[in-house]
């Protein structure tokens, strides 16, 4: 009886630590850590005024909490995932991070992480959105914007990975 008292007390920890609800069978299955926070650094983009072929986007992102450090870029040959046809993705550098930068709608930095990548197949991801303050210069070729300051941003929900088509 103790033991289980323990046990539910842990879960009700685990579940109430991130800003999106863990599925039971995955708190209990699961002893990886997930995802709650992330930094975001360097943030810089420009937007080609000529046909948008230019158009670049690349920060670096850190989570502590999974240890996850990598660096992320979009350019004219990277490689999109577009989940069921959805909105296109950009892979970081390491794979388990994908981001989607959007200057229409509700603007701004989404990121999304696999949640327990190190299980062998991650069943879930989380996502959180960030937004900058931007200092943009404007040039004959385009308009550069970059962030000086280091963004937390939180991951507010969990949801089932999505095949990409």
């Amino acid at each position: 009886m103790h033991f289980s008292t323990i046990v539910v007390g842990l879960l009700a920890e685990i579940v109430a630590s991130a800003s999106y609800n863990i599925p039971v069978e995955m708190a209990v299955a699961d002893t990886c850590a997930m995802p709650s926070e992330y930094t975001i650094t360097n943030f810089v983009t420009f937007g080609d005024k000529l046909n948008g072929t230019l158009n670049t986007t690349s920060f670096h992102f850190a989570d502590s909490e999974t240890g996850i450090d990598t660096s992320c870029t979009k350019n004219s040959t990277s490689a999109t995932s577009s989940p069921n046809g959805g909105t296109a993705r950009y892979y970081c550098d390491d794979a388990t991070v994908e981001f989607i930068w959007q200057t229409t709608g509700i603007a701004g930095l989404t990121v999304i992480e696999k949640a327990c990548p190190e299980n062998g197949s991650s069943k879930y991801e989380v996502s959180g959105l960030s937004q900058f303050n931007l200092t943009c210069t404007t040039t004959y070729d385009g308009t550069l914007c970059s962030s000086s300051q280091t963004t937390t941003g939180e991951f507010t929900s969990l949801n089932p990975v999505t095949e990409t088509s």
